[in-house]
């Protein structure tokens, strides 16, 4: 009674009214301790699941606290600023959602640790922190966007040449069969007869091969289906070298306009491309990009399926912020699988300029406070430092050349390779029993041209003729003799003991 009597001034004596002042400040300073924290402690809403701005790894509801570079930046402003808050955790998909319901007055929470991106339409619902934040956004690319260093005119070779010899190798095998089946049917020699069938083979082979290259001119090959093939094998060409050299030199065209090895936008003109930021689509789809853009809840969490390639209907690559594409790049080790990062860029032309969201029932003071800060750390450099700490830079990957990874190709490239192979061996092989066979035969044949009678006429030896040529020799031989005979005859006649070179009648 007496300390309230003291506090109301009735029959209050000279000491009470002296000390009446000091203790009402003094009762003050403790209610003002006591109740001032509760009243003004900034309720705070952390964005997660979006590194390295905000915690990745977190659970809704249990999860109080946040870490990640836009946390580090709170705590320690509120540090600073003996600030006194309490904090829950949502999903980015939950922010803009809660932001705009509670922006306009007696929201749940007063500002959210999340960088928005201002613009005039989020202005109308709530109010931005100093923009502290300046961001581009980056493409991360599969990895056949990753090239060789090569020039132009090796790719198109290296691209080409194992394309070439599997044409004419598949050409040269249709060839050889067809022609090996026609002669199975058709007229053959004796002595051809008479060879096992492996031989047999490799002269239908041979036979087709050289009929198709010298134009049939083979009196056994003289035939249109010789005409036909070779026909078919230049057109084959001609629409092959074409189509081939047409596509390689376009890709690495495209590739010479990749800038010095890193894509830009502009190259990925028909790419699809997973973005969660609906903002981004207009200046990705409009005609001067033409990227088509599939929307996702969480690029970060389709980027987990992305480099682990379990992405089928997302087929090339995902658009972020700079700093996000960097940080799921360096943590998800895209840069050793092949993946590629795109030069950065930004949708308007100018950098995106980010900022905390606070609430319009938010405490004007802590809010005036809190700029204060952010802006301190803007200017001192303590906010590229914290940048520099969370998201460390990754360079963009060399992309100089397109080589082509698909798996027929190399399939191909090793029929080929054997293939060419193959019909090497087998040609040394032919060679050689070729060679061995007339090495054992030589000795024989030589002995047997030695024994036999070599027929000289005028000076030049005649050999190996055929049977109608030893018939019609024969012949001549004959006519040659009777007339020898004929003749000898005639000129061992007499008359009457007296030598008679008159005619039969003369002589009768």
């Amino acid at each position: 009674n007496s300390f309230c009597t003291l506090l109301a001034g009735d029959e209050a004596t000279l000491l009470q009214n002296n000390m009446r002042g000091p203790i009402a400040v003094l009762l003050g300073a403790v209610l003002l301790a006591t109740w001032a924290p509760a009243a003004d402690a900034l309720r705070v809403l952390c964005q997660g699941g979006q590194p390295p701005y905000a915690d990745e790894n977190y659970t809704p509801g249990a999860t109080r606290q946040c870490d990640g570079l836009f946390a580090e930046m709170f705590y320690t402003i509120a540090e600073r600023m003996g600030l006194e808050y309490t904090m829950d955790v949502l999903h980015t998909a939950e922010i803009d959602q809660f932001l705009t319901v509670n922006a306009t007055g007696g929201s749940d929470y007063d500002m959210a640790i999340a960088f928005h991106t201002v613009n005039p339409e989020r202005l109308r619902v709530m109010d931005f922190s100093v923009t502290i934040y300046q961001t581009d956004y980056k493409i991360a690319l599969l990895p056949e966007f990753r090239q060789e260093r090569t020039s132009l005119v090796e790719s198109v070779v290296r691209d080409s040449v194992l394309y070439l010899f599997s044409v004419i190798a598949f050409v040269a095998a249709v060839t050889a069969i067809f022609v090996f089946v026609f002669e199975s049917i058709a007229w053959e020699p004796t002595d051809l007869r008479e060879c096992p069938l492996w031989q047999r083979v490799f002269w239908a082979m041979e036979q087709g091969l050289e009929a198709t290259i010298n134009g049939g001119t083979c009196g056994d090959f003289r035939h249109p289906v010789s005409r036909f093939i070779r026909t078919m094998a230049g057109l084959i060409g001609l629409v092959y070298l074409v189509g081939i050299f047409g596509a390689v030199i376009t890709a690495q065209l495209t590739t010479s306009a990749l800038n010095a090895g890193t894509p830009t936008v502009g190259d990925l003109r028909g790419k699809r491309i997973a973005s969660e930021s609906r903002s981004l689509h207009p200046y990705l789809e409009s005609p001067l990009i033409g990227i088509i853009v599939d929307t996702v809840p969480d690029v970060e969490i389709y980027s987990r399926s992305f480099y682990n390639r379990s992405t089928p209907t997302l087929d090339k690559g995902f658009v972020g912020p700079s700093a996000t594409v960097d940080y799921l790049h360096r943590t998800r080790n895209g840069e050793a699988q092949g993946f590629v990062v795109t030069e950065p860029f930004t949708a308007t032309g100018s950098l995106d300029l980010k900022a905390f969201p606070f609430s319009r029932a938010a405490n004007r003071t802590s809010f005036a406070a809190f700029n204060f800060h952010a802006q301190h750390m803007r200017e001192d450099g303590e906010l590229a430092a914290l940048v520099a700490k969370w998201v460390p830079p990754v360079a963009p990957a060399a992309a100089t050349d397109f080589p082509t990874p698909s798996d027929w190709y190399v399939a191909l490239s090793v029929i080929c390779a054997l293939g060419f192979g193959g019909i090497f061996l087998v040609s040394l092989g032919i060679g050689a029993y070729d060679a061995v066979k007339a090495r054992a035969a030589g000795g024989d044949a030589d002995a047997a041209d030695a024994a036999a009678p070599v027929l000289e006429y005028k000076g030049k030896q005649l050999a190996d003729l055929t049977p109608v040529q030893v018939a019609m020799l024969d012949a001549a031989v004959a006519a040659l003799a009777k007339s020898q005979s004929t003749a000898t005859a005639s000129a061992n006649r007499t008359v009457c003991g007296l030598p008679f070179e008159g005619t039969p009648k003369d002589e009768q």
